[in-house]
């Protein structure tokens, strides 16, 4: 500011201490810096904010408009009729994203890298959301979904996730869990991972194994043969136990070693093969440590 000059910076209204009502602040040019409406208890309900040439650079709306008549809040948050469309900028006046809303809901939201390419996208319906996030050269690095649930009344809706991809910086999915909602929340159902190459690295799924919740898990040679599998149960106090028979594979996908666990996740069986499919090793395996060896 020029020496003698006092602007005003901000304006409010205190009721017991607690800002209410409408707020504003100016950069010390006069220029509306930011408006913003309170609830009776105090709480931040909408927001508009400017860049210093006066181009909007936020917006949260409300329910309902609040902010007129400093902020055009009933036409950007699409309570007019009209869903609301408006494009946001940053401090050197360059785009940084653009929103959508109705109704006051936000439906779509991207924000842009400073080179003009998407960072960021988020779709919401009335059924949930969807997130994308991109590198500053135009890579999809994540994609995650989240559906909404009821918590006993419309507006106690909660978010749980479905789906969460991350990609390499060269675009290759390397990586993907799914979960399937229920009352507690979501329970991770798949995960998997892969090689730079394209080729499966590992899938973990839940399944059930002799009616207890358990895991199979696969791994594989990065030229997609199965390198090992095998079945896990839930342990008391959240570890894993390993039941049945677990298998393991060479390059080739030729079976090399077999591995039978008993009720308590202790080998008491082995087997291997050589190359050329011959077992080479058959043996029993007991709790004193002592082995038996079949014949071959």
């Amino acid at each position: 500011a020029k020496p003698g000059k006092n602007p005003l910076l901000r304006e409010e209204t205190l009721r017991n201490g607690t800002t209410v009502g409408i707020a504003r602040n100016w950069y010390e040019s006069g220029q509306l810096r930011r408006v913003s409406f309170y609830g009776d208890k105090g709480q931040s309900e909408a927001v508009a904010e400017f860049t210093p040439d006066g181009k909007l650079s936020e917006l949260r709306c409300a329910v309902r408009a609040q902010l007129a008549p400093h902020a055009d809040d009933a036409a950007w948050c699409g309570h007019a009729g009209a869903a609301g469309k408006v494009t946001l900028y940053d401090s050197k006046g360059q785009p940084s994203g653009t929103l959508t809303h109705e109704r006051g809901e936000m439906r779509y939201r991207e924000l842009l890298w400073g080179n003009g390419k998407p960072r960021s996208q988020v779709t919401t319906t009335a059924k949930g959301r969807a997130e994308l996030t991109y590198a500053q050269d135009g890579v999809k690095r994540r994609e995650m979904q989240w559906v909404f649930q009821s918590g006993g009344a419309d507006r106690d809706k909660r978010t749980v996730p479905v789906l969460d991809r991350e990609y390499h910086e060269n675009g290759t999915l390397t990586r993907e869990r799914r979960y399937t909602p229920n009352e507690r929340g979501a329970e991770l159902q798949l995960e998997q991972r892969w090689y730079l190459n394209g080729q499966p690295r590992e899938k973990i799924e839940t399944i059930t194994v002799d009616g207890s919740a358990g895991q199979r898990e696969t791994r594989y040679h990065d030229n997609g043969q199965m390198m090992s599998a095998g079945d896990y149960i839930r342990g008391e106090r959240g570890g894993r136990i390993a039941t049945g028979a677990h298998k393991s594979f060479d390059a080739n996908g030729k079976l090399r070693i077999e591995r039978h666990f008993d009720a308590r996740g202790r080998v008491n069986r082995e087997r291997e093969w050589d190359e050329a499919g011959r077992v080479t090793r058959d043996e029993a395996l007991f709790e004193d440590g002592s082995r038996k060896v079949f014949a071959q």
